[in-house]
C-alpha cells in the first residue's frame, strides 16, 4: 500500500494566497513581537509562505507554568505550518496577529491545509 504525502502549498490556497515580503514590508512592526518570536527570527521573511514559522520561536521554546491549567499549554499550534494573509482577499479561515497587534498583520494555518486553533 502506498502512503500519500501531505503537501503545504508555498503560496498558501488560491483561495487565499500568502503575502509576500515586499508586500509586508509596508506594515511595520515597531520591534512588537520580539519576545515572542524571538530575537534571532528575521522579521523580514517571518510569516512569509507556508512555513513552520513558529516552531523556534521563544513562545515554543518555553515550559508550561507550574500548575497553570492544560488549555494554557498546548503548543500543538507551534508545529503548524502558516502565513500572512490579505484579510480582504481570503476566502480561508484568517486571525489578527496576537503578537503583533498595532500592525495589520493577520495570519492563516488553513491556506497552509493545517487547521486553525
Amino acid at each position: 500500500s502506498r502512503t500519500q504525502k501531505f503537501s503545504i502549498p508555498e503560496k498558501g490556497s488560491p483561495k487565499c494566497r500568502c503575502l509576500t515580503a515586499t508586500e509586508l514590508a509596508t506594515d511595520a512592526l515597531n520591534g512588537e513581537g520580539i519576545d515572542e518570536v524571538g530575537e534571532s527570527a528575521n522579521l523580514d521573511t517571518y510569516g512569509v509562505g507556508c512555513q513552520f514559522h513558529d516552531l523556534m520561536s521563544s513562545a515554543c521554546q518555553q515550559d508550561c507554568p507550574l500548575n497553570s491549567p492544560l488549555v494554557d499549554c498546548d503548543r500543538s499550534w507551534c508545529n503548524y505550518a502558516w502565513c500572512y494573509v490579505d484579510p480582504h482577499s481570503c476566502d480561508l479561515q484568517h486571525t489578527k496577529s496576537v503578537w503583533f497587534t498595532s500592525s495589520n498583520r493577520y495570519f492563516s494555518y488553513a491556506t497552509c491545509r493545517y487547521p486553525d486553533v
